[in-house]
């Protein structure tokens, strides 16, 4: 299977996947260094919203997969 051959459902799959992991990344970051911020009312409202980014950010990696996974079964699988 060459490169010409992938569907472009499989493509759009996959770059959602990758843009959902990399969200995921920027997002730990963020929590990260929100942590270094002394506890207030500010950083637990901070990282409640960065967790719900990140949990955003892992549905849209989920849904690539899935799209992608899905494209591939309709497509009738890898063929080598």
């Amino acid at each position: 299977m060459g490169l010409h051959d992938m569907h472009s459902i499989n493509v759009f799959g996959i770059g959602a996947a990758v843009v959902g992991i990399a969200g995921i990344c920027f997002t730990a970051q963020a929590c990260r260094e929100a942590f270094v911020i002394p506890p207030s009312g500010e950083r637990t409202y901070l990282v409640v919203a960065m967790t719900f980014v990140m949990a955003v950010d892992l549905l849209i990696a989920c849904i690539g997969s899935w799209i992608t996974l899905l494209g591939m079964q309709i497509g009738g699988g890898a063929h080598g």
